[in-house]
């Protein structure tokens, strides 16, 4: 007994799931060891109603935040700009489920330790975070049963990730991407796997983005010129903030994620094979 509780004050026994509830329903706390970075990774989980009382595996969608925020922002950003939510991400979530929306999905919303969703998180969310929670809850762990997002910042990580790992995703939506950084040199230096492995992308921003509109566009114009199939929309009069523009696009990303997600099992008879068809939207000008 002394040797354990030793060993836990060192730091050498960790409990796989050291758990806590949020103000939000159906969303908990919890934290992982990162060897790559070398500390606690904080990160909130939705399970999906039923989860506590069921077997079923569920498919995983991770969202990355913006810079300035947290772990925290997915679900307060949804619980303060989303009027059906009624200031509770997680029963909005339950709803959406409950009603037929949007299948049953776990979400988990990581969080970034030094202002940056680039290299140095990469084998943080692309390893390391996959395998704790699919070591931890009961996941789809196949590339069919696991999808990404990210706003601003986030959006960096979820282009950069997708692409570099279109083998681990199997669909991608990139909201208000900045011009920081030339994003597309990963989708040409991984052409051939996101077209084989059929990588479902969306990208979205806001009419009124001081930040990022310009940069999104070019974004969308770069992937249309190496030919990668996607989805692009401009939602008008939103400005850079994700709630707004989550109020207009959440259940439509939702949904979109959920078309990939139809591949961790049998396709329904009336499609002809598990990849439903993407679209490239023409982009219509200011």
């Amino acid at each position: 007994m002394i040797l354990l509780q030793i060993l836990s004050i060192m730091g050498l026994i960790l409990t796989n799931l050291a758990t806590r509830p949020s103000e939000w329903s159906n969303v908990q706390v919890s934290s992982f060891y990162s060897n790559s970075r070398d500390r606690q990774i904080s990160f909130a989980i939705y399970t999906p109603p039923g989860y506590e009382s069921g077997n079923q595996h569920y498919p995983v969608l991770y969202f990355l935040h913006g810079v300035g925020s947290g772990y925290q922002l997915y679900w307060a950003a949804i619980s303060e700009a989303i009027p059906e939510a009624n200031g509770d991400a997680g029963a909005w979530l339950n709803q959406l489920i409950s009603t037929g929306q949007i299948p049953p999905m776990i979400i988990v919303t990581p969080d970034d330790t030094d202002g940056s969703w680039g290299e140095i998180n990469e084998t943080m969310i692309t390893q390391e975070l996959v395998a704790h929670v699919d070591s931890n809850w009961r996941t789809i762990p196949q590339r069919y049963g696991r999808a990404i997002e990210g706003f601003s910042m986030g959006a960096i990580g979820a282009s950069r990730y997708a692409a570099r790992n279109s083998t681990l995703y199997c669909s991608t939506i990139i909201m208000s991407i900045p011009g920081t950084e030339p994003q597309i040199i990963y989708w040409k230096d991984n052409y051939e796997n996101i077209v084989t492995n059929h990588l479902m992308t969306r990208v979205i921003v806001g009419e009124e983005d001081g930040c990022c509109y310009d940069s999104t566009v070019q974004f969308h114009n770069d992937l249309a010129d190496i030919e990668i199939f996607h989805e692009f929309e401009i939602y008008p009069s939103i400005i850079h903030y994700f709630g707004d523009l989550y109020e207009q696009s959440g259940i439509e990303g939702l949904q979109f994620h959920s078309d990939c997600f139809r591949g961790a099992s049998p396709p329904p008879r009336d499609l002809n094979n598990a990849h439903l068809p993407i679209l490239l939207k023409p982009f219509q000008p200011k």
